[in-house]
């Protein structure tokens, strides 16, 4: 049995295989080429210079500022985050319906930044931003409300499973509510605290995206991020300073990952009451810039714009107008660069699914120390910004040919990190004595793939399809730096540049980029609702 078990394994392992091997060459050997580069005086001589790049980089003031600005940004955006998260999370304990809650919470996720930005920039006046506090406030409440429900979803998840026993015997020595939460809940769940800080780091290292569209590439002095530097130097092809400065934000966000770990009788009915009513501001807060996305978009764009510019003696009567929306459609510059997004984020998704259950499969059935080591390499990819491994991404396709062609983003999007540690995961939530009793039945690695692993993972993978839909179609950095034809870049490059050029259907634009991943948000919220009550 346990010979058949193997071959069984042995099977699995090498259909993902394959893509466990593309994810090394577009991800770990980057990093390695990146350290590589940082020791060298050119990428033309190539003599070996040691720390040589690493002084100077230090001692750069941009470079410092750059530091500094990006810690004291990280502590505002994962410490509020994970408060935020914290009281989200605690009132969801006490929610009657929580599906809907949960679903208003993550909602913000799947909404793309570049959608979302167009009312940032317009309620902040991003675009002249006269105080470091303005700016502070833009992005810090963006990603608050991007990524706080998320992070929410994640310690709810683990709270569910806090034994009811615990909570009782609590409750039986006389502490409250709060103090239970406090003191037992949260530290039953470290290991979903960890991962919510793990996500709530790795979205924060990735603020560049939502800093680009409010600010663009030089924002003010405060606002100034490592991001910033790194691709501020990449474009003036100081490659050495990229290298070197690329290595210090790995570093960096290890350290911060490592160091990242929690700390760790009033009426009941009282405190209840105030438990939904505040649930039911912060779920009206979440959905609030959604709704006025959607009003702004039908009213005519001088009415619009008239509100935000707090004009409103202008104003006159309100009216309800599809006139954004006509002018939006009538675009054949909106048009292709949406064209641009649908395909390739089809091509992506099309790809990346069946890559991330290989490449999952390879993980779950390597022994556990094996395991361990490569889940760590995949985290860490996952864990740091484009910026790190920008440079060799960039010189391999020039030297594969693929530079300034789809291909070279939607191959980044199809071995991406995030699937086959997803994939991963689930298996590992399949019982081994499935396992077992699969491999006595048929040696067929694809039979126990189709009948026995697939029907209990499914939820699982169409979640991970809506999270892949999602990033893809949200991208910024791959396109900037990889198709350097305007042509051939998605919509969420160029829709700052369109509504520049054309302000009269700002906020009508921003919805219809925003709909299809909300319909496919809709779409699995709903279908998993359903499959709840059933």
């Amino acid at each position: 049995m346990k010979s058949s078990k193997r071959l069984i394994d042995l099977k699995l392992c090498l259909l993902g295989l394959p893509a466990a091997l593309a994810f090394f060459a577009l991800y770990i050997v980057p990093f390695g080429i990146t350290g590589w580069y940082s020791l060298l005086s050119n990428s033309f001589s190539r003599q070996f210079v040691g720390l040589q790049n690493y002084t100077r980089v230090l001692n750069n003031p941009n470079f410092r500022l750059a530091v500094k600005n990006t810690l004291i940004i990280l502590l505002m955006t994962v410490g509020g985050a994970s408060l935020l998260a914290g009281l989200l999370a605690y009132l969801l304990l006490r929610a009657r319906r929580r599906i809907l809650a949960l679903s208003i919470l993550v909602l913000p996720l799947f909404i793309p930044s570049v959608s979302i930005t167009t009312l940032w920039q317009a309620a902040f006046h991003t675009s002249a931003f006269s105080s470091t506090g303005s700016a502070y406030c833009a992005l810090v409440s963006l990603y608050l409300w991007k990524y706080s429900g998320t992070g929410a979803a994640l310690l709810y998840a683990g709270l569910r499973g806090v034994e009811r026993d615990i909570l009782d015997a609590a409750a039986l020595d006389g502490a409250g509510e709060v103090r239970t939460y406090l003191r037992i809940s949260l530290p039953c769940v470290q290991a979903n605290i960890g991962l919510m800080l793990l996500v709530l780091l790795m979205y924060a290292f990735q603020l560049y995206k939502e800093s680009y569209l409010l600010f663009g590439a030089y924002p003010c002095r405060n606002m100034y991020m490592i991001q910033h530097y790194i691709s501020n130097h990449f474009n003036k092809l100081n490659f050495q300073n990229v290298a070197a400065s690329a290595v210090s934000l790995t570093v960096l966000s290890l350290l911060l990952y490592m160091l990242a770990y929690p700390l760790a009788g009033r009426e009941r009915r009282r405190m209840k009451r105030l438990s939904g009513a505040l649930l039911t501001l912060l779920l009206a807060l979440f959905l609030l810039p959604a709704v006025v996305l959607t009003l702004l978009s039908f009213l005519p764009s001088q009415t619009a714009q008239a509100i935000f510019q707090q004009e409103f003696a202008a104003l006159g009567g309100l009216r309800l107008s599809t006139e954004q929306f006509v002018r939006a459609l009538s675009d054949r510059e909106y048009g292709r660069q949406f064209y641009n997004s649908a395909m390739l984020t089809g091509v992506s998704l099309a790809l990346a699914m069946p890559v991330a259950l290989g490449a999952g499969l390879f993980l779950s059935r390597l022994p556990r120390r094996w395991q361990r080591a490569l889940l760590a390499l995949y985290v860490l990819s996952l864990l740091s910004p484009f910026q790190i491994i920008m440079l060799p991404v960039y010189k391999l396709s020039l030297l594969t040919g693929l530079y300034d062609s789809p291909w070279s983003v939607i191959l980044l999007n199809v071995f991406a990190p995030i699937g086959p540690v997803a994939v991963c995961m689930l298996l590992r939530t399949v019982d081994d004595s499935q396992w077992e009793a699969a491999s006595l039945e048929t040696d067929s690695a694809l039979k126990i793939l189709r009948y026995v692993l697939l029907p209990q993972i499914t939820p699982g993978l169409a979640a991970l399809g809506l999270v892949y839909f999602a990033q893809v179609w949200n991208m910024v950095e791959q396109p900037l730096i990889l198709l350097p034809d305007a042509r051939l870049r998605p919509l969420s490059t160029a829709f700052n540049d369109i509504i520049k050029s054309s302000t009269d259907y700002a906020f009508a634009g921003a919805l219809l980029y925003a709909l299809p991943v909300l319909a496919f948000y809709l779409i699995a919220a709903a279908a998993a609702g359903s499959r709840k009550k059933h």
